[in-house]
């Protein structure tokens, strides 16, 4: 069993026990005492209750798998409810519960029908001027990762994380953060002759500092260093470090421009004696913007560094990029498009080499009509593609079907 690091152990106690005992206030507590001063649907004591009904991927599809060569087609859906509970407690602690559980359904392969559920527990508070915010988040998915032609796994994960803000009302103010996390992966169905398990296992270990500088009213620049730790259960050659600079910005939750945008370096260090470090460039978006009252411009992208699922040999940089648009027939009619491509360029960790490259792309339109509020139901088509060096390997699949979305 390894030990954790003593002065982690005791910033983490030390935080949660300012967090749950002392009634604490800060950018992020007045923000949910405000959301949770809002009625909810229903009410459960303190909780006001939000509920909402999800219902994704329901169609036909002509392979449900994208690693073997004989394809399955068959009918597939994910169900769920996810329900957000807020509490103000005392003067000042707010309460955040946010659950989604849900059943994936497919009508060909019994195997790969399964209930899903994931949670995110948080509490909102402060002292002297500090806001304190911890965080617990769980998940039991089993689901297929979008790289390495991988099938679905089970994914048992739990993470607590704790932030601590600081600064100048209405000017620069820091943010301590610390976040220690556990993943555990189950061999299912095809995956069983990966030993997904036996490659993955892990614990990791996160802290750094953010300064944020507002810029407008509701819009932050954001500058962050960040440290990892991984520690394998069984492959101890993947054990290492990590150092992540980046800067990025926040847009408002509403407005013409909404989302965010970060972008760095990120630099890995290998505890294997004579392992080569290596780096990438690092970052993540999703930016939306509203112009000419009826057109919306969509552009999503990623960027960084993963374990391979396959071989403990590799690692593989990601890069990611999706652009959409959508257009507003009416109030109540929205049709769109999207592209989305990818690459992932595999390098060996002992001495950082190139071995091979995947590339996959996705385009996808819809349909889509307002029910109420911001609640509308669609209609979809999407085709996948796939290009592995590895073993030659193309793959596509095509998906017809109907969603319901939240974000009209």
């Amino acid at each position: 069993m390894r030990k954790i690091n003593p002065l982690f152990h005791f910033l983490f106690l030390l935080l949660l026990l300012l967090t749950t005992t002392v009634q604490l206030t800060g950018a992020d507590f007045f923000k949910e005492r405000e959301n949770a001063l809002t009625p909810g649907r229903w009410q459960l004591g303190p909780f006001q209750i939000f509920p909402q009904f999800t219902l994704e991927n329901v169609g036909y599809t002509d392979n449900i798998y994208g690693y073997t060569e004989t394809p399955q087609p068959g009918w597939m859906a994910d169900l769920g409810m996810r329900v957000k509970a807020v509490a103000v407690i005392g003067r000042r602690m707010v309460v955040v519960f946010e659950g989604h559980p849900y059943y994936s359904y497919f009508s060909a392969v019994d195997s790969e029908r399964a209930f899903n559920a994931v949670l995110d527990a948080k509490v909102y508070s402060w002292l002297a001027g500090i806001h304190l915010m911890y965080g617990f988040q769980y998940g039991d998915t089993r689901s297929r990762p979008n790289r390495e032609f991988a099938a679905r796994t089970r994914l048992y994960s739990n993470a607590h994380n704790l932030e601590a803000e600081f600064g100048k009302q209405g000017g620069v103010f820091f943010t301590l953060f610390a976040r220690s996390s556990r993943m555990d992966f189950a061999d299912e169905g095809f995956m069983e002759r990966f030993n997904p398990g036996i490659r993955l296992n892990r614990s990791e270990r996160d802290w750094g500092l953010r300064v944020n500088v507002p810029v407008f009213t509701a819009t932050l620049l954001v500058f962050q260093a960040q440290f990892n730790r991984f520690l394998f259960d069984n492959f101890t050659e993947r054990d290492g470090k990590a150092l992540t600079i980046s800067g990025g910005v926040r847009f408002p939750e509403i407005g013409h421009l909404t989302g965010n945008a970060e972008v760095g370096y990120k630099q890995y260090f290998p505890d294997t004696p004579g392992f080569t470090d290596f780096s990438t460039l690092y970052g993540s978006g999703r930016v939306s913007y509203r112009f000419m009252r009826r057109w919306r411009l969509r552009v999503e992208y990623g960027i960084d560094n993963h374990f391979s699922f396959i071989d403990t040999q590799f690692y593989f940089n990601e890069r990611s990029v999706q652009t959409g648009l959508d257009f507003y027939l009416t109030e109540k009619i929205r049709m769109g498009g999207s592209y989305r491509t990818g690459r992932h360029a595999y390098h060996r960790i002992q001495d950082d080499a190139l071995q091979f490259v995947e590339e996959y792309r996705q385009f996808e339109v819809q349909l889509a009509f307002r029910m109420r509020g911001t609640t509308g139901i669609g209609l979809s088509f999407s085709r996948q593609e796939w290009d592995s060096q590895r073993h030659d390997l193309q793959r596509g699949q095509y998906f017809i079907g109907g969603f319901l979305t939240h974000d009209f």
